[in-house]
């Protein structure tokens, strides 16, 4: 019988391993969404590009781990598919903020404007589901994923880049591929305060990324703090996420030949902005919770500290 491995080497490899099996599973949900019958509604075209995000960030995550020709490949095909289905999704979210915005302020929408303005973005709905794939392209992107999963399946993790110490463990890149994600995300928020909606979208993708990145390893986690980090990144993502629906929706009823009532729809846009307002607020707020742990220190404090403890103790001297 061969000897157990050692109790930091089994951590490592769970760790790698969980990343991947949370890729696979995100991409099995993504299958599953492609395979149902044209044409995809609403719902399950909001569930693929969910599933694709979540497939993205344990890619972030195994970055460091796979051979560079099969990084790149994963993330076009991602991309790729992603992008056939954005357009959709965006005139579907345009339609939720109205119908969200009517259900918080029943007295501003009224009837005339309401019913002008949802008419038109109900429209523009049906114009972007056209851009939805036919099922030529849909049968090529099921055969992408499907290939991508397959290749995934049987990616050899341990890889080692350039400039990087050979004998690391797989789990330590990734800790350092978590602590790059938390950083980026960090930063994106540092560069919100002029409240730039373009700035503001930019972090919302990093604080998403984060965030699935994070559920990637929840079962590596021997603590309650990653609970609560998530918990807290799930509210910034979806607070920021109502900021925008909002910046979106303010664009959209501002546009050029709208039929609304010049007065109501001035209502309406200076109540949308007060609401932005509110939503950045409370987004810097959110973020203060979530990004007021240094980087070195966020797997220790999120209980994920035994993902880079082989090389710490590699590191640490030894005394006489």
């Amino acid at each position: 019988m061969p000897p157990a491995a050692p109790a930091s080497d089994t951590a490592t490899a769970s760790v790698a391993e969980q990343a991947r099996r949370f890729m696979l599973a995100a991409l099995d949900d993504a299958l599953v969404c492609l395979a149902t019958p044209a044409p995809a509604s609403d719902e399950v075209v909001h569930r693929l590009r969910k599933a694709l995000k979540r497939a993205r960030a344990a890619l972030r995550l195994l970055r460091p781990l796979i051979a560079p020709r099969s990084r790149e490949t994963a993330v076009l095909a991602l991309r790729d598919v992603a992008r056939a289905y954005a357009t959709a999704r965006d005139g579907a979210s345009l339609v939720e903020a109205l119908n969200r915005f009517a259900r918080h302020h029943p007295g501003i929408l009224v009837a005339r404007a309401g019913s002008t303005l949802g008419g038109a973005l109900r429209a523009g709905r049906l114009h972007a589901r056209r851009s939805l794939p036919d099922a030529t392209r849909t049968a090529a992107a099921l055969r992408m994923l499907r290939a991508l999963r397959s290749r995934a399946t049987h990616w050899k993790l341990d890889t080692v880049r350039r400039g990087e110490d050979p004998g690391s463990p797989p789990a330590d890149r990734i800790a350092q591929a978590l602590r790059r994600i938390y950083r980026r995300a960090r930063r994106a928020g540092r560069r919100t305060r002029n409240g730039a909606t373009e700035v503001l979208h930019a972090w919302r993708k990093e604080v998403k990324v984060l965030h699935n990145a994070l559920l990637a390893l929840e079962s590596t986690a021997d603590t309650s703090g990653l609970a609560q980090f998530l918990k807290h990144s799930a509210r910034l993502g979806e607070t920021l996420g109502c900021e925008h629906d909002l910046a979106m929706l303010e664009i959209a009823i501002g546009a050029p030949g709208r039929a609304a009532p010049v007065s109501e729809t001035k209502l309406i846009l200076a109540q949308i902005s007060r609401d932005r307002q509110r939503y950045r607020e409370r987004a810097l707020r959110e973020g203060d919770r979530v990004f007021h742990i240094r980087p070195r220190r966020l797997a220790h404090e999120l209980g994920i500290a035994r993902v880079d403890s082989a090389s710490e103790e590699k590191k640490r001297p030894h005394r006489a």
